[in-house]
């Protein structure tokens, strides 16, 4: 299979259009609630195929929580105390975190937008992924050796990165492959488990299936975050409850120990059935 960017240029329906369209915002101020924004978002979401850009998990709806539009290169100055522009210029992988002068004339510029989970969005935070910082270009750069980042509209993933059974990534080139993965935290327990959890919760559609799941789950589990997850995703019962019902699922035996929590669960809320997921 011939490797392509994440971005399929071939799916991106009346691309051109969809591109003026974005182009044509004066405003200074980012927005996602313009309409040239909220169309492009779901172009977005097509050619990535509801895959993050960076950690490729399925982003399971187009809604808040689940899906947000990253900017590739920063929009803003960052930080916006003790900003150091000796630091912001330099190349190192520190310097591209914590200091960025930003790129506002790229805030809408559609080569530099792309859909992120809320994960890999919040941990990436302002990194600068210009090649060269010294040099900030009018224009925006339309070459993959342009970046030292695996750029969503010119990169091959599969070039940079190396993802086996979902959860393990390899950098197979130092900046462009190695700067994703720990910017985005790829290489953190913390941050891959919540990636599990959400890929769990949000393909589930029942309630009670969403609590087996983290039972059967092999993998260290914050359990008070996966019962704020169940609860918010569900609107049953408290978090502390949920919370409660995970743990004597998670230490009891399959079997008896699971059918007793789980008839304890459904006798609770007074339902003999199954919940569903809030539409």
């Amino acid at each position: 299979m011939t490797e392509q960017p994440a971005v399929r240029k071939h799916l991106l329906e009346n691309r051109d259009d969809h591109f003026a369209a974005v182009r044509k915002i004066k405003s200074a101020n980012w927005s996602v609630r313009l309409k040239a924004i909220e169309a492009y978002r779901g172009v977005l979401l097509a050619a990535q195929e509801y895959r993050c850009a960076y950690c490729r998990m399925s982003i399971a709806l187009d809604e808040v929580g689940y899906r947000e539009i990253d900017h590739v290169l920063p929009k803003v100055k960052s930080p916006e105390k003790d900003f150091d522009d000796r630091s912001a210029v330099l190349n190192d992988f520190k310097s591209r975190q914590d200091h960025t002068h930003g790129y506002a004339r790229f805030t809408y510029e559609p080569l530099n937008l792309a859909l992120a989970c809320k994960h890999c969005n919040a941990a990436k935070s302002a990194f600068d992924g210009l090649k060269d910082r010294s040099m900030s270009p009018l224009h925006y750069p339309d070459q993959e050796d342009s970046f030292a980042w695996v750029h969503p509209h010119f990169d091959a993933y599969e070039k940079h990165i190396e993802c086996k059974q979902g959860m393990l990534y390899t950098a197979l080139s130092a900046d462009q492959g190695g700067n994703v993965i720990s910017a985005c935290g790829l290489d953190k327990t913390e941050g891959l488990n919540a990636r599990i959890l959400d890929a769990m919760v949000f393909n589930t559609r029942e309630f009670t299936d969403a609590l087996l799941v983290v039972k059967l789950s092999r993998e260290d589990i914050d359990i008070r975050g996966a019962a704020k997850q169940i609860h918010d995703t569900f609107k049953v019962a408290t978090v502390r409850q949920i919370e409660l019902w995970l743990r004597q699922l998670r230490e009891g035996r399959c079997g008896r120990d699971t059918i007793k929590v789980i008839d304890a669960v459904l006798t609770t809320i007074g339902m003999d059935g199954e919940i569903y997921a809030q539409p």
